[in-house]
């Protein structure tokens, strides 16, 4: 049984990569499902195994991408400098995970929400559970006193996960976005919110 459940877990990030790889190239209407099949080289009957519509691959690439960001949280929770950790997890370039959500697919992904209930409902979904997953890191930090007390753990978490996204869609867009040249003034912007304050006068 354990081989059999292997590979149909290998079969199915196959066709998630296929369609992944179809979305970015084609767009969201682009990709039909056919196409997806002929990316993954499967029968339309075998996708609808795992399948039954585009918008069923779009919500298992977005659980998956909540299982990654589930795993990041949980590394920065235990990190020893929480704006280095952050550091990394924004500016990490946005394909070094095959089934990871990039800004081009995030466009595609929310141009479509605006069209689809179906899709719009996946992706407010996915926002609320960021939300609460980064707000709930930033109230435990600050326990712990590695967080400035006076920040607003919901309202910050907002600011950070807009700045992630931000920076992901302009380096879908524009070829000449260089992060590291962003990094040294978002360091010095985390800090400043997170750790070192203005003093109350």
């Amino acid at each position: 049984m354990a081989a059999q459940q292997k590979r149909s877990k290998e079969r199915l990030d196959a066709i998630l990569a296929a369609a992944l790889r179809c979305f970015r190239r084609e767009g969201f209407h682009g990709a039909s499902i056919s196409r997806i099949c002929a990316e993954a080289g499967i029968s339309p009957g075998h996708l609808y195994h795992y399948f039954d519509s585009k918008e069923a691959i779009v919500e298992a690439i977005v659980q998956g991408d909540r299982e990654r960001i589930r795993g990041m949280l949980d590394q920065l929770a235990t990190a020893p400098d929480p704006v280095e950790a952050l550091m990394r997890a924004i500016l990490t370039p946005s394909l070094e995970q095959r089934l990871q959500i990039d800004g081009v697919l995030t466009l595609e992904i929310y141009a479509e929400a605006a069209r689809n209930p179906r899709i719009a409902a996946i992706v407010n979904d996915f926002n609320a559970h960021a939300q609460a997953s980064v707000a709930n890191l930033l109230a435990a930090l600050q326990r712990d006193g590695t967080v400035d007390p006076d920040a607003q753990p919901d309202r910050v978490a907002s600011f950070l996960i807009s700045v992630a996204e931000g920076l992901m869609l302009r380096e879908a867009v524009d070829p000449l976005h260089r992060p590291d040249h962003v990094a040294p003034y978002l360091r010095k912007l985390l800090r400043t919110i997170l750790v070192d304050p203005p003093r109350k006068k």
